[in-house]
C-alpha cells in the first residue's frame, strides 16, 4: 500500500526546519571563499547590478577592488582569465552563470542590508535544500530524504558553489521521476546546464522520457513541451559560449580526453581521502539497502529506471576520471562531485513506504538516516576547514603500513603528499615507505633501491615504487615492487630526484644502510648551504647522514642539532673519505659545517660521540 502523501502544512514545517537548521548551522562557520567561489561571486555581483555576468577591463577592475573591500579569502584567489577574452572584450569565467543568476537576486538584499555577500549564497542554498525536502517528502519516506539531503551535502550549505544547487534539483527531479517524468527532465536541465558532466545524463533522460510516455500512452504533447524546454536550457551554455568564446564550455579545457582510467575511478569511489564510500558510508549502505528492496519486490522498479542510475552513474564516474582536478578544492576532502551520484538513491525509495519492503528494512533506513545527519552536523559541519592537500588519517595509515595496498590516483597522491597544487612529482610519503616516480626518478631523500622498469621511464611516465621494507628483505630478494601508471595527466612541478642507474646512488644506498638512517628523512635539519647546490639530510637523533652535491671552494652546511656529532665526508664518485667532519651543539643559531675540499655527490655522516 502507498501511504497519503503529507499535509502542506507538514511539508512547509519540513521545509522551514532544513533552513532554519541550515541556517544555524552556517551562524557557527564564516563567511569565506573555497575553491572557485570568487568566480560565482564575480558573476551574480555583474547580474545582480544590471551588467552582463562577462566583465569588461573597468569592470573587472571593480570587482577586484571589491573583492579586496569584502576578503575572507575572496581576495586571494584569481579573477583574470586573459584565455576567456572575447572578442569584445568581455572575459568570461570557466564555469556558467546559471547559478550566479539564481543568487544575484538575494545578493541585492544582502547589499541592502549591508552583510557579506556570501550569505547570498548561504541564503539561496537553503532555499534551494528546502525546496529539495519539501517536494521530495512529498513522495518519499523521510528517511530516504535524509540520506541524500543530508550527510556531507552540509558543509557546501554556506559556501559559493554550486554543488548544493546541482544536488537539489537533482533530488527534486529523481523524486518526480516516477510520477511526473517530464517535470523532472525541465528540473534537470538547470543542474546539466551548469555542469557539462551532466549532459549525457539528461540526453539519455530525454530519450527516456519520451519512450516511456509513448508506452504509457500519456500526453505526447507534454513530453515534447518538456523536451524543448529542457533542451533549450541545456543548450543555454554551448550557445552562448560558441557565440561568445567559439568553444562548447571552458570546462573542456580542464578534462584529458581519453578512455577514463580504472584507478581514477576506483579512487573516486573508494579512496580514504576523496572517495564516496569512506566519506559518505550511510548514503552507500542505504543505497544498497534500498536497491536490494527495489530488486526484490513483487512490483519492481522498471528497467528504464535502473538505466537511468547505472548509466548515469558511469556516464558520471567516466567523465570526472578524464579530469584534470580530481583532487580539487572546496571541500573538506572527499571529491565534492560524488556527491551528484547519490540522488539516484531516490529512484529507488519508492512512494512513501513501497520502497522498503518489511519493518526490518523500515528501521534500517531509519538508523541510516539519523546517522548521517548526525554524520553530517559532525563531520561535515561548514564550519570545518578546506582540506585537499592533505590525506585522511587512514590514508596515512595505510601509505605507512601497508602501502601495498593502498595506490590511489597519481593527481591524488601527488597533491597530498607534496601539500601543493601543482603537485611535486617525484614525491613520496613519509618514510618512503611509497614512492611516486616520473621518468625513472625518484625524489630526495628516497634513494633508489632497484632499478626502474623500462615502462616507468620516458617523459612524463608515472609508476608507484614500494621499496622492501628493510634491508634483510631486499638481500633476501625483491628490493621493490613497481606499478606501472601511464602518462601523467595533471597539472605538476618537477622536484629533485635522482635515478636508480646514477653511478653513485648505489653506494649512496649502502652507506645509508649501513648507517642505519635510510628510511629517516630530516627535512628540518640543514637550515642552510652555502656554495652548494643542493643538500637533504636523514638523521635517528644519534646518527646523521647529510649528502650534498657539487659543492665548490668554500662551500658549508648549516644544521640544526640537539648533540655534539663527529664523523666523516665521503666522496661517492670516488668511494673515499676526504675529511673528518665535528659539529657542535646548536645554540641561538645553527652550527655550521665546512666542506673544504669540492665534490660533486658527497655524503656526511655523523655521530653522537
Amino acid at each position: 500500500m502507498t501511504s497519503p502523501r503529507p499535509s502542506l502544512g507538514r511539508t512547509l514545517l519540513i521545509a522551514t526546519a532544513v533552513f532554519s537548521v541550515g541556517l544555524l548551522l552556517a551562524l557557527t562557520s564564516e563567511p569565506r571563499r573555497v575553491g572557485d567561489g570568487v568566480e560565482y561571486w564575480a558573476m551574480a555581483t555583474q547580474l545582480a547590478s544590471g551588467r552582463r555576468p562577462a566583465p569588461n577591463a573597468i569592470e573587472l577592475a571593480e570587482l577586484n577592488a571589491q573583492a579586496t573591500a569584502i576578503g575572507h579569502g575572496f581576495d586571494r584567489s584569481a579573477l583574470s582569465f586573459p584565455e576567456l577574452v572575447g572578442a569584445d572584450g568581455r572575459q568570461d569565467f570557466p564555469h556558467f552563470w546559471l547559478y550566479p543568476a539564481a543568487v544575484a537576486p538575494a545578493l541585492v538584499l544582502a547589499a541592502l542590508m549591508g552583510i557579506h555577500p556570501a550569505w547570498a549564497f548561504t541564503c539561496t542554498n537553503l532555499l534551494l535544500l528546502a525546496l529539495a525536502w519539501a517536494v521530495a517528502a512529498r513522495r518519499l519516506p523521510l528517511a530516504a530524504v535524509a540520506l541524500v539531503l543530508a550527510g556531507p551535502l552540509t558543509w557546501w550549505i554556506d559556501k559559493a558553489h554550486g554543488d548544493v544547487f546541482t544536488v537539489s534539483l537533482l533530488a527534486i527531479a529523481c523524486a518526480l521521476w516516477a510520477e511526473a517524468p517530464s517535470a523532472a527532465l525541465v528540473i534537470a536541465a538547470p543542474a546539466a546546464a551548469q555542469n557539462p558532466a551532466l549532459m549525457p545524463l539528461w540526453t539519455l533522460w530525454a530519450i527516456v522520457t519520451a519512450w516511456r510516455l509513448g508506452a504509457d500512452r500519456a500526453t505526447r504533447r507534454t513530453a515534447l513541451v518538456a523536451i524543448a524546454a529542457g533542451g533549450a536550457i541545456l543548450s543555454l551554455p554551448l550557445a552562448y559560449y560558441q557565440w561568445h568564446l567559439h568553444t562548447w564550455s571552458p570546462l573542456m579545457h580542464y578534462v584529458t580526453p581519453s578512455p577514463p582510467s580504472t584507478r581514477t575511478m576506483l579512487t573516486l569511489i573508494a579512496d580514504p581521502s576523496v572517495g564516496l564510500v569512506p566519506n559518505a558510508p550511510f548514503v552507500c549502505i542505504g543505497a544498497a539497502v534500498l536497491c536490494a528492496t527495489a530488486w526484490r519486490r513483487s512490483t519492481r522498479v522498471p528497467w528504464t529506471t535502473w538505466l537511468i542510475a547505472a548509466a548515469g552513474s558511469a556516464s558520471l564516474l567516466a567523465s570526472f576520471a578524464q579530469s584534470v582536478n580530481v583532487n580539487h578544492g572546496a571541500t573538506p576532502g572527499m571529491n565534492r562531485w560524488m556527491l551528484w551520484l547519490t540522488p539516484f538513491v531516490l529512484l529507488f525509495a519508492g512512494r512513501r513506504t513501497e520502497g522498503i519492503a518489511t519493518p526490518w528494512r523500515n528501521r534500517t533506513i531509519i538508523a541510516l538516516a539519523a546517522a548521517n545527519v548526525a554524520w553530517g552536523i559532525w563531520a561535515f559541519r561548514p564550519a570545518l576547514p578546506e582540506v585537499y592537500r592533505y590525506p585522511s588519517p587512514l590514508a596515512a595509515r595505510l601509505w605507512t603500513v601497508a602501502p601495498g595496498l593502498y595506490q590511489p590516483a597519481p593527481e591524488v597522491f601527488a597533491e597530498r603528499v607534496s601539500h601543493r597544487e601543482p603537485a611535486l612529482v617525484p614525491t613520496a610519503w613519509t618514510g618512503c615507505t611509497i614512492v611516486l616516480i616520473e621518468n625513472g626518478s625518484w625524489p630526495a631523500p628516497c634513494v633508489p633501491v632497484a632499478p626502474t622498469p623500462p615502462a616507468c621511464r620516458g617523459a612524463g611516465r608515472l609508476c608507484y615504487a614500494v621499496p622492501a621494507s628493510g634491508a634483510s628483505e631486499r638481500r633476501s630478494g625483491e628490493a621493490a615492487s613497481f606499478t606501472v601508471l601511464g602518462a601523467a595527466a595533471f597539472p605538476r612541478t618537477v622536484a629533485r630526484g635522482w635515478t636508480a642507474d646514477a653511478p653513485f646512488a648505489a653506494i649512496l644506498r649502502a652507506r645509508l644502510d649501513a648507517i642505519g638512517v635510510e628510511r629517516s628523512p630530516a627535512p628540518d635539519l640543514v637550515r642552510a648551504t652555502q656554495a652548494i647546490e643542493w643538500a637533504t639530510a636523514w638523521s635517528t637523533g644519534t646518527r646523521i647522514a647529510i649528502y650534498i652535491e657539487h659543492a665548490s671552494d668554500g662551500a658549508s652546511v648549516r644544521v640544526r642539532v640537539d648533540n655534539d656529532y663527529s664523523g666523516e665526508l665521503f666522496d661517492l664518485d670516488r668511494r673515499i673519505v676526504v675529511g673528518a667532519v665535528t659539529v657542535q651543539r646548536s645554540g641561538p643559531t645553527p652550527s655550521g659545517i665546512a666542506v673544504n675540499v669540492p665534490i660533486q655527490h658527497g655524503l656526511i655522516a655523523l655521530a653522537v660521540p
